[in-house]
């Protein structure tokens, strides 16, 4: 699925596995307890970067579980997002 291998690049350019400089783009949100996690959605200037790589996976990133987003690795990442993608509850 497209959206899996856009998360897992991700997680790959937040943990420094792949060599893509996250630079400004990915920020932290600056909340303390919940959401700890989540990244800053930046606001677009142009329709045309509005569909590109960060904004939609940024907004998709932030829609995922915790337990999905703090994986210490990237296999358990993955596996993370194939149990998320089996589970009945998920209803999209």
């Amino acid at each position: 699925m497209r959206q899996d291998h856009r998360l897992t690049l991700l997680y790959m350019i937040q943990h420094h596995l792949v060599d893509v400089d996250p630079g400004p783009i990915l920020s932290r949100s600056d909340t303390k307890t919940r959401g700890k996690s989540r990244l800053q959605q930046a606001t677009p200037q142009s329709t045309v970067y509005n569909s590109s790589f960060y904004p939609i996976t940024i907004s998709q990133w932030n829609q995922l579980p915790i337990l999905v987003t703090d994986s210490t690795c990237l296999e358990g990442f993955k596996t993370a997002l194939v149990q998320l993608r089996a589970s009945p509850s998920r209803t999209a």
